[in-house]
């Protein structure tokens, strides 16, 4: 299938339609001028290198040169060829804190979209790699199975709402337990659990199940979402918020970041601990970690590359530009 990589290159050609008008009357001025100064054969004794048809055909020669190289940049594909891969990465699993305590706004826009925009820096950099969704707070359940469709995750990911479990509470015992048996389900050697939580109202023996899953081969790495400072818990309804949570004496509740549990659960797992300030900065230094890992080596895949007829259409124009700017063989002068 005949195809263009970079079709708005091709709105270029428009400007070819006044650039002509352009040159067309330059040519019918020039004439003019010559017809005014003296009988046109005789200038063309008078001034041997003056020539009307070279300097059409010069014009021409510009046209078809800026045509050609206007597709050229939008690279012209045609036919396809089969390459086999081996896909290099690593399974990580994204357990998101997911309990109302991650509405709280003490991390612009709020704990949860600061979360999720880091999950999606993150996984826009993990090529080759498969992610996997794992939601939880009283409860812990597997959103998106592994997999190295970026697209789909993304997607799952965008849905993700503390409003999505009705079981409050953070428990990370059972999201690493659901961890744990999806990897299980896998044959994979380098196996990765990146929770992210505020590590409030804790509840279960997180410690000892990270050191469980490290037992089983899995790295158990955690993100801090929040501030030691805390923040009020906004009640949201369909996405809008209605007020703040209060305790029973009507007294604002203030949800605080517990790091020095999400410190202990990544030291017993045997990843490490990262507060989250800056999406992107963080993202990277989470992917510095990563790379210390060492990959898994998926399946082979066989790609489809389309086949490029650019170096097609730059050759012969760079030929034309020799033969214009009078390099050709025979030429004794730059002279039109």
């Amino acid at each position: 299938m005949f195809d263009f990589e970079k079709v708005s290159c091709l709105w270029w050609i428009i400007a070819l339609i006044p650039l002509s008008g352009v040159l067309t009357g330059y040519f019918r001025y020039r004439n003019k001028a010559v017809e005014k100064f003296g009988n046109p054969e005789l200038m063309k004794k008078l001034i041997p290198d003056f020539s009307e048809q070279k300097h059409k055909n010069h014009g021409i020669r510009m046209g078809i040169i800026g045509l050609m190289g206007i597709l050229a940049l939008a690279n012209p594909q045609w036919g396809e060829s089969n390459e086999n891969v081996t896909r290099k990465g690593i399974d990580i699993l994204i357990a998101m804190d997911i309990s109302r305590s991650m509405w709280a706004e003490d991390v612009a826009p709020s704990r949860i979209q600061k979360a999720k925009l880091f999950v999606q820096r993150l996984s826009e950099k993990l090529g080759g790699s498969r992610l996997g969704l794992i939601v939880f707070a009283g409860d812990a359940y597997l959103e998106t199975p592994l997999t190295a469709d970026m697209g789909a995750f993304k997607l799952f990911l965008k849905s993700v709402s503390p409003d999505m479990l009705s079981e409050q509470g953070t428990a990370i015992d059972k999201a690493i337990e659901t961890a744990i048996i999806a990897f299980d389900k896998q044959k994979s050697s380098s196996k990765v659990l990146l929770i992210i939580s505020d590590g409030e109202n804790h509840e279960g023996d997180a410690d000892k199940m990270a050191a469980k899953a490290q037992s089983k081969g899995i790295l158990v790495y955690t993100v801090g979402v929040g501030t030691t400072k805390g923040g009020n818990v906004p009640l949201v309804e369909m996405g809008r918020k209605v007020g703040v949570k209060t305790d029973e004496n009507g007294e604002m509740v203030i949800s605080k970041l517990n790091e020095e549990m999400l410190q202990t659960v990544a030291g017993e797992g045997g990843g490490s601990y990262l507060l989250l300030n800056n999406e992107i900065a963080d993202s990277k230094k989470m992917l510095s970690a990563f790379d210390k890992i060492e990959k898994n080596e998926y399946q082979k895949v066989q790609l489809k590359n389309k086949k490029s007829w650019f170096p097609a259409l730059v050759i012969p124009l760079f030929l034309i530009l020799l033969w214009d700017s009078g390099l050709r063989p025979g030429r004794k002068n730059n002279k039109l």
